[in-house]
């Protein structure tokens, strides 16, 4: 699959979907999500309200997905992108190489409730999807419920931080 990334106008960049290199339409900031996996084009683009930076290679059923998630994780570990999307067949291995990185905080999704709360909650910064486990209508709606939400404050902002201490011992 191809990597994108977009961003919202006027606010902090989530990553969304595949496709053509970042154009900032309307002023759009370049920084923003990216979508990437070895299976081809991402399940949705997202409403077009973000800019969308491709992030992989073309599909190719030999590919191992770690290499493909570095890619993607190196765009949200420099700041190249705020969110990003990996689809592949489970999205199980991509979870658990993007979490192996600094900076990186991946979640395997398979509903719009734990698609949103992994970013009020926690800060997400990559959606992993499973193509062959979800159908395409419900990837569209994990992609908007991750894309739409907004990190929270009090209790939840004090466990990202017990999150970033515990990272930072590793």
């Amino acid at each position: 699959m191809a990597g994108t990334s977009a961003g919202p106008t006027g606010s902090r960049s989530p990553a969304g979907a595949a496709g053509p290199a970042p154009t900032a339409p309307g002023g759009r900031p370049e920084r923003g999500p990216a979508v990437t996996g070895p299976r081809g084009a991402p399940p949705h683009p997202g409403d077009g309200a973000h800019d969308v930076k491709g992030t992989g290679r073309p599909p190719d059923p030999d590919d191992d997905y770690p290499l493909i998630a570095r890619i993607l994780g190196d765009a949200i570990v420099k700041a190249e992108v705020e969110r990003g999307i990996f689809c592949c067949g489970s999205g199980i291995g991509p979870v658990v190489a993007l979490n192996k990185m600094h900076g990186v905080r991946a979640a395997l999704v398979d509903n719009e409730w734990s698609a949103r709360d992994a970013v009020t909650h926690v800060n997400v910064n990559v959606l992993t999807v499973g193509e062959r486990v979800i159908g395409e209508e419900l990837a569209k709606s994990l992609v908007d419920a991750f894309l739409s939400a907004i990190p929270e404050e009090g209790r939840h902002a004090r466990r990202r931080k017990q999150i970033d201490d515990l990272e930072a011992m590793t």
